[in-house]
């Protein structure tokens, strides 16, 4: 039988004892601090700063690999977000982009579930206009976005950022927590996080079900 602080232990006694002593504690709280550091993947052997970033390592293809595949290409992702993306930024050889998204969101949700009801949504969102900046938009010091006021250092630079989301109108929301989004991919991105409860990827084919209903017109 062990014995431990001149007292003999069964085993549950001594684990008990090692875990609720007082006598033990510090040694305990240094024992996790050297052997279980928090939010660390022992797989890869990385500490990350808070659990949010080590739960996506996790989701991540270092872990998961790419077994998410587009519906209208070859492209192989790592979650419903990454096709998402993809087909919002116009890679995909379908043809399909941000714009077809958002308009076959709105006509298969009239009843706004997961869109939110604006007017001239649909005017905004199926024009071909796109935001351009030139030289005038220089500053003396850098080239300033004249929505935001946020500086760049270059043209390239201000023109990605004007091409973003970032001033759209947040036309998505979560069914549940209401959680607003300016693009279809940060909701799915949300959905997969199951940080509400919304909706459970519990496989790849059950998540796949869910962009495989996207017959965006071609």
């Amino acid at each position: 039988m062990p014995e431990c602080c001149g007292r003999f232990f069964n085993s549950n006694g001594m684990r008990n004892h090692l875990d609720n002593s007082y006598a033990h504690r510090n040694e305990i709280e240094d024992h996790k601090e050297e052997q279980h550091p928090p939010n660390y993947c022992y797989g890869c052997k990385r500490q990350f700063s808070n659990l949010n970033n080590l739960k996506m390592h996790l989701k991540s293809s270092s872990h998961k690999g790419k077994n998410v595949k587009c519906p209208w290409c070859i492209t192989m992702f790592t979650s419903l977000t990454g096709v998402c993306t993809h087909l919002e930024s116009g890679s995909c050889t379908s043809g399909i982009n941000r714009t077809k998204i958002d308009n076959y969101c709105r006509q298969v949700d009239p009843n706004h579930i997961f869109t939110n009801k604006q007017i001239g949504w649909y005017e905004e969102n199926s024009s071909s206009t796109t935001t351009i900046a030139t030289v005038a938009a220089w500053d003396g010091n850098r080239y300033r976005c004249y929505l935001c006021q946020r500086g760049f250092y270059n043209l390239t630079a201000l023109n990605q950022h004007l091409a973003s989301p970032v001033h759209r109108q947040k036309i998505y929301h979560c069914p549940r927590c209401r959680r607003e989004f300016t693009n279809l991919s940060g909701l799915v991105n949300h959905l997969e996080s199951e940080s509400c409860g919304a909706f459970r990827f519990n496989t790849t084919t059950s998540g796949l079900a869910f962009v495989d209903q996207l017959r965006i017109g071609q």
